[in-house]
């Protein structure tokens, strides 16, 4: 879970290890517009879950703060397979937009890409780690996802010692590699939770919760985590990554 404000809404006792959805919302906005020169972008965003309306809401903020434009706005739902009529839209419109973000979660994710694509649709694509999944093997040939930018977990594509580690000792349990960034995710949250009780030097509430919030540059397998502010969600940095000819690479990292 990455929105936000689940923390406030549960208590106290609620501390997350993902990042915030406006956290990386933000990151790819400004990858948008600072990086890709974006001004005018379309964003598509699936109403069935809290998720993806919460993640648009978010880069929509964001990306008219940095002074970009939202041209229109289209939805879909959970399941939809056929875009034909989003995509119709999109090439009616003039100016044509120079970016596409979806909010979307795998299952739509590769289709979308697929249709845009087929379509003759080049613009960058952009997501949140909704998209951290192997679209590209989805997809009827790997440069379709050519130009498909997302926000996720410093996992993918990294080199540290943490993630490779992780990935040999998965490999070595599952005999594949993790798909994306949540078996990273529950394992940073066990350890992380170890090491609290390690400071604490107990498994008591009070004192457990009060060590899990002085956590500072936690070295943990989707980077360093700190709980420096009250909402109890981490400080942590976000990758954005870009497909290329198959290949996943880390374009950029953002840190809040």
């Amino acid at each position: 879970a990455t929105d936000p404000d689940l923390p406030k809404e549960l208590g106290p006792e609620l501390i997350m290890v993902a990042f915030g959805d406006d956290d990386q919302a933000n990151a790819i906005a400004h990858f948008a517009f600072d990086e890709l020169k974006t001004s005018r972008a379309v964003v598509w965003t699936d109403v069935s879950m809290d998720f993806t309306r919460t993640l648009s809401t978010y880069f929509k903020k964001r990306f008219i703060r940095q002074g970009g434009k939202i041209a229109s706005e289209d939805f879909f739902k959970a399941g939809d397979k056929d875009f034909s009529g989003h995509i119709t839209r999109l090439k009616a419109l003039s100016p044509q937009p120079d970016a596409v973000f979806v909010s979307a979660v795998p299952g739509e994710a590769a289709a979308i890409v697929a249709q845009l694509r087929s379509a003759g649709i080049r613009i960058p694509i952009l997501s949140g780690d909704g998209f951290d999944s192997d679209i590209v093997s989805a997809v009827p040939s790997k440069d379709m996802a050519d130009g498909v930018y997302f926000s996720t977990h410093s996992y993918r594509g990294q080199t540290r010692k943490e993630v490779s580690e992780f990935v040999e000792a998965y490999k070595k349990k599952y005999d594949t590699e993790p798909e994306n960034a949540f078996a990273a995710l529950g394992f940073d949250a066990m350890n992380l939770l170890a090491d609290a009780i390690k400071r604490a030097g107990t498994t008591e509430a009070g004192p457990l919760l009060r060590a899990i919030y002085a956590t500072r540059s936690f070295h943990g397998v989707t980077g360093g985590i700190s709980y420096a502010r009250p909402s109890h969600v981490p400080i942590k940095p976000i990758s954005i990554i870009g497909i290329r000819n198959g290949e996943y690479k880390v374009m950029q990292k953002w840190k809040p």
